[in-house]
């Protein structure tokens, strides 16, 4: 058998699964007999179809092993070419938590203040909401940028001062613990400031990775543009959350022991974020620590099952990469209506439409990714 060099090009994996394992590899030309132009490389531990050639033998394309250390090169029958099977992931999310600050957070679950110098304490809103996203954040800071930002910034206003308190990254329950620790509330419920502003610094990361927000609130907006800290900004604010999911942000929203008053505001603003429960409350409502971990979890497996999936390196030739879900051909998509396209810097697919939310829901099926090598189009 003759000696033959490959060029491993491609990467592919399952929705929501990881593997990595170092595997020998042999090739084999009696595998490729059924299928002209396809040589086919197997080893101990999975199958590997590396790159696809055409009728010229013009590389085309083909299932990636990472090489480790560089480009696998010169491997001949029965060599060990150090491949490693790496399956697709989603690129760890950036989620900012957006929390409201206003004084109202000061009481307990019945919307009651408490009497004494230390008020309702451990039963106010604003312990009952921390303690459980410090709780979450601490289990899960290793697999989700989370980061945080208060609306409002300043007691008894509606200022929101730009930028975050925590910016999203990894490992970040320490930060994030501190900055709760440091604030008290009293502030009005800027909302329609604080989404915009979140959502305006989620848009400036360029580091190619989902981006999210999850609101939590426990009143109705005010803060209007025009009428004081106590004037109603009810439509606003549900217009601000739509202008940020519009930036490819989407915006989960929790409602903190709640009100009838604030219903129809929470639900309008849960359908604009584009993430909403089904049924007739669209907005999660959690009244203490339990409920709202609950929810932070489900939103957390949401989430990990987004729409995009990072790459091992930018592709070498953008145009020429294909893309399948369960099998099927997607199509790029640079209007972000269905389909896919790259992000920013180059380094991730992204899903968009309808195919976006059957991948999050965990019913699409496998995702597989072809780097092509050369410039003919794979088929």
């Amino acid at each position: 058998m003759s000696r033959t060099t490959l060029f491993p090009c491609l990467l592919a994996g399952a929705l929501g699964a990881l593997a990595v394992g170092s595997v020998g590899c042999t090739f084999d030309s009696s595998k490729s007999a059924a299928r002209p132009g396809v040589q086919v490389a197997t080893g101990d531990g999975g199958v590997f179809v590396p790159p696809v050639f055409d009728a010229e033998s013009r590389e085309i394309g083909g299932l990636v092993g990472m090489p480790e250390g560089g480009v696998a090169s010169g491997l001949t029958e029965d060599a060990n070419c150090g491949l490693v099977k790496s399956a697709l992931m989603n690129a760890p999310p950036d989620v900012l938590i957006v929390l409201d600050r206003s004084g109202s957070m000061l009481q307990d679950a019945t919307g009651m203040m408490c009497a004494g110098p230390t008020g309702c304490g451990a039963t106010s809103k604003w312990t009952q909401v921390t303690t459980a996203i410090e709780q979450v954040v601490m289990t899960t800071e290793n697999e989700v940028n989370w980061g945080l930002k208060f609306f409002g910034s300043d007691r008894g206003g509606c200022n929101v001062n730009a930028g975050v308190e925590v910016a999203p990254m990894t490992a970040n329950s320490t930060a994030i613990t501190t900055a709760i620790t440091a604030t008290t509330p009293g502030s009005s419920t800027p909302t329609r400031v604080g989404v915009m502003t979140a959502g305006t610094y989620l848009s400036t990361l360029a580091d190619g990775n989902p981006k999210y927000i999850i609101l939590a609130t426990d009143g109705v907006p005010n803060c209007a543009a025009v009428g004081g800290n106590n004037a109603a900004d009810d439509a606003p604010a549900i217009a601000a959350v739509g202008a940020v999911a519009a930036m490819n942000i989407p915006v989960f929203v929790i409602g903190i022991a709640t009100d009838a008053t604030a219903v129809a505001t929470l639900n309008g603003m849960a359908m604009a974020g584009g993430k909403p429960q089904a049924g007739a409350q669209q907005y999660y409502l959690v009244t203490n620590t339990a409920d709202l971990v609950t929810v932070l979890g489900t939103l957390k497996g949401m989430i990990m099952r987004g729409c995009t999936y990072r790459l091992p390196k930018i592709p070498p030739t953008p145009d020429n990469v294909k893309v399948t879900v369960a099998g099927n051909k997607v199509d790029r998509d640079t209007t972000h209506t269905s389909g896919w396209d790259y992000s920013p810097d180059m380094m991730s697919i992204v899903f968009y439409g309808g195919l976006c939310d059957q991948l999050t829901a965990g019913t699409a099926g496998d995702v597989a990714i072809i780097l092509g090598c050369g410039m003919t189009p794979i088929p």
